[in-house]
């Protein structure tokens, strides 16, 4: 018995290396704790101007007013806790705004904006005079495509602006309809007691008489 050959299989390809996976492109991080640029010590000199002259208001004279009879009694005390309070009003304000600045990325993002200012100043810098200026995104004026995007805005504040006002005049419509009731009713009731004022007089009249008369009879 003759063996017969295997049937003929396809040829199967060698396995193929995988692709190598993308690296994710990792996104530039603020940098918070940067140095601080034009724009954030703009921002520092502001507030420590504000805050010194916040605090300048409060000084020892202004505060021992406060307290004349400690000042008369022990001033070398008063003027301890004046240099506390003081010292706890500014450094407390600091604090604060050095966690907003955190908070709210202010460094970065007005760092960020030097540098795009930076860069705008250079390559306007870098074209040559004779360059045509580029091409403007409208033909509109300035004007027009600002008013564009705020009329619609202002004109829904008008409306609800407006709305609350009829809302006021109406409800103020009330209330006077109201205080003229009231008017009305109070004249009423004045003029009753008088009425009556009148009618208790004219009594108060005929008792006497009557009373007299009694009087001489007896």
């Amino acid at each position: 018995m003759t063996t017969q050959p295997p049937p003929h299989s396809e040829a199967v390809p060698p396995p193929q290396p995988a692709p190598e996976a993308l690296e994710p492109i990792a996104e530039e991080q603020p940098d918070q704790q940067g140095p601080d640029g034009r724009r954030v010590k703009q921002l520092r000199m502001a507030f420590m101007r504000a805050l010194d002259k916040s605090l300048s208001q409060c000084s020892y004279d202004n505060f021992a007013k406060c307290f004349p009879r400690i000042q008369r009694e022990n001033d070398e005390l008063l003027k301890q806790a004046h240099e506390r309070m003081a010292k706890y009003m500014k450094q407390r304000p600091m604090e604060e705004f050095e966690m907003i600045l955190e908070n709210r990325s202010a460094v970065s993002s007005l760092n960020a904006l030097d540098r795009l200012l930076d860069d705008a100043e250079t390559r306007r810098k870098a074209v040559p005079p004779d360059t045509a200026p580029p091409p403007t995104p409208s033909i509109l004026p300035p004007r027009d495509i600002a008013e564009a995007h705020v009329v619609p805005l202002l004109r829904m504040a008008r409306e609800r602006e407006q709305a609350r006002l009829d809302e006021t005049i109406a409800e103020s419509e009330v209330l006077k309809r109201e205080v003229e009731d009231q008017r009305t009713m109070l004249k009423e009731l004045l003029k009753k007691l008088r009425e009556a004022k009148e009618t208790f007089a004219i009594a108060g009249e005929e008792v006497a008489r009557v009373s007299r008369g009694v009087e001489g009879e007896i």
